[in-house]
């Protein structure tokens, strides 16, 4: 199991990875997100969606080595047989599946949120803040040590390149975009995106709580980092 300060280092250091092999996060109209695995039946495709949309939930509630097929099923008030008909390969294939389709939902709503953002990297750093802010935790770091150490090595690294891709990818293009109009600069500027993302996690989690104090929290922290960026 990964220490906690490799536990980080797929964010604050992604070229060490990168060239390897609104509203809800539970949305019901993941259909237009992935595609389906050959069901073409109506009712079918809805009771997978279920499946899936449940699945997604227990995963992001209690992690992978927390949820087994049983609860799943459980939840969905069906037979453990019948989940099977959903998820005939497992349940390490249907993690993977609902979190890759998590991870493009929230690609697609970082993206949407730097689109409507100013081209100023405060204002878009406080558009991705808000974007993850609206949506249930992701639990990175969970998923660092805890999840992707219990799939098979191929899968976790799938896994982390869902992550670098729809996830830090956005972040780091405007933050390369704000070194080029000058607004940040430094020998290490590379490392701002995934450091803002990995600090912002224990703030999102606090924001459940204390959602007033929250939000001032994620405003430090943005002065923090790019007054540390800034061009001297």
């Amino acid at each position: 199991m990964a220490d906690s300060a490799s536990s980080i280092a797929f964010l604050t250091h992604p070229e060490l990875v990168l060239d390897t092999p609104s509203g809800s996060l539970y949305y019901a109209n993941y259909q237009s997100l992935v595609k389906g695995e050959g069901m073409t039946d109506e009712r079918n495709s809805e009771a997978r969606e279920r499946v899936l949309v449940v699945a997604e939930r227990l995963f992001m509630e209690r992690g992978y080595l927390g949820v087994s097929l049983r609860d799943v099923a459980q939840a969905l008030g069906m037979q453990k047989a019948s989940l099977y008909n959903h998820a005939p390969q497992g349940k390490e294939s249907l993690f993977l599946t609902v979190m890759e389709r998590s991870l493009k939902c929230h690609g697609q709503g970082i993206a949407a949120a730097l689109a409507a953002a100013p081209p100023d990297l405060t204002a878009q750093l406080r558009a991705v803040a808000a974007w993850l802010f609206s949506q249930p935790p992701l639990h990175l770091q969970r998923i660092q040590v805890s999840d992707l150490s219990a799939v098979a090595p191929a899968h976790a690294e799938q896994m982390l390149q869902l992550i670098l891709h729809h996830l830090l990818l956005p972040i780091d293009q405007v933050v390369r975009a704000a070194a080029a109009r000058g607004e940040v600069g430094g020998e290490h500027v590379e490392l701002l995106g995934g450091t803002f993302l990995a600090a912002l996690e224990p703030l999102r989690d606090l924001a459940e709580r204390y959602p007033t104090a929250s939000i001032s929290r994620v405003e430090h922290l943005i002065t923090l980092l790019l007054d540390g960026a800034r061009p001297r």
